[in-house]
């Protein structure tokens, strides 16, 4: 689990915030952009953001208690789990991390609407 994230940048930021900064965080430090959140059509960004937020939750409402488990079940990959889930002892880190993920989700399925509108655009002008 990742130790308790208290960086003195981020104290007082709302989570719009928060989140924003992580995404770019997401982006430039481990190269999650747009090209890499294309190998998950499969609502597999969707899926990683819900464990985040059902480890938020349980830390909430069971405060000072551990995360039941391993990788939870909605995780979407478990053959990379122990990569890539890193819940933080702080559930508004991981609301956070959830945040970034919906955020990528967003932004990934925006792309493809504008690539599909592309095509079809192109398929309708060849028609005419």
């Amino acid at each position: 689990m990742e130790s308790s994230y208290n960086s003195s940048s981020e104290l007082g930021l709302q989570g719009a915030e928060l989140i924003r900064n992580e995404r770019d965080r997401q982006i430039m430090v481990e190269g999650f952009g747009p090209d890499h959140d294309a190998h998950y059509p499969m609502g597999e960004l969707s899926c990683a953001a819900g464990a985040y937020v059902m480890a938020a939750a349980w830390q909430v409402a069971c405060p000072g208690e551990s995360l039941p488990g391993d990788t939870p079940p909605m995780w979407p990959d478990l053959i990379t789990a122990n990569l890539w889930w890193k819940p933080s002892n702080d559930p508004v880190r991981n609301l956070v991390k959830a945040g970034a993920l919906i955020a990528a989700e967003i932004d990934r399925i925006q792309h493809q609407k504008v690539i599909l509108a592309r095509i079809e655009h192109a398929r309708n002008s060849s028609q005419q």
